[in-house]
């Protein structure tokens, strides 16, 4: 855990922060590194509360800036670290409720495991993704699949679903598919849509013009019926 260091600049980045966000009120934030570690912080400012507010206004570099809009309803973030608890602890405790996915890389060369814990930590709503791979945000199918699972779930409210066991179970959520990842010249597809409920069963299953099927990745993948482009989908995964 860092109890050493103080960040040049972060008052007045999140001073900025905050007034764009008066403007224009965002649902959700994504950061990696260094900006997971402030991402994480306006996540908590924007939760303000009496006891919140109070507790930034007491911490090591005061901060005293209203929160600038209502809790972000999700946060993605990668590769980030605790704040140094002598200047930012405010931000921490209370500890944050907003929906917080984590993701953590298990050859991380800049964030040791401790730091990746603590962070973790802050959230009492978080969840983690651990990946194989060093500090670059994740670029891999699983990753992005439940990346996208975990913010289609907070805006439509979506709660995790598990079996009578306590097991993941299959998150089903509105199937609409935007943004595919063609396999055939890796660029990203036209936005595609289907209609009516997606199934758990593993053959294809036919939706207009569209078609879907579970692949070997634990997602569910699409693929026109006329068209040699393939993706995932990006509104329905498998909850691992």
């Amino acid at each position: 855990m860092d109890n050493v260091n103080q960040y040049k600049g972060l008052l007045r980045s999140l001073e900025v922060l905050a007034a764009m966000l008066r403007e224009n009120p965002f649902d959700g934030i994504i950061g990696f590194s260094q900006g997971a570690t402030l991402a994480t912080m306006l996540a908590a400012l924007c939760e303000g509360g009496s006891t919140r507010l109070r507790a930034l206004a007491q911490q090591g570099e005061p901060v005293f800036i209203a929160p600038p809009q209502p809790p972000f309803k999700f946060a993605l973030l990668s590769c980030g670290y605790k704040g140094t608890e002598k200047y930012y602890s405010g931000f921490y405790s209370p500890r944050i409720t907003t929906p917080i996915l984590f993701d953590v890389a298990t050859l991380d060369h800049m964030v040791e495991p401790s730091q990746s814990d603590e962070w973790v930590s802050v959230c009492a709503r978080g969840q983690q993704i651990v990946r194989q791979g060093g500090h670059w945000f994740p670029t891999n199918e699983k990753s992005l699949c439940s990346m996208v699972s975990f913010a289609s779930q907070a805006l439509s409210g979506t709660s995790e679903l598990r079996h009578s066991d306590g097991s993941p179970a299959v998150t089903r959520l509105t199937p609409g598919i935007t943004n595919l990842y063609s396999s055939r010249d890796g660029l990203e597809t036209e936005s595609w849509s289907v209609t009516g409920s997606a199934s758990d069963v593993d053959k294809p299953i036919s939706r207009g013009r569209t078609r879907c099927a579970h692949g070997a990745t634990s997602a569910l993948r699409v693929r026109r019926v006329d068209e040699c482009a393939e993706g995932v989908c990006a509104q329905v995964s498998v909850v691992e």
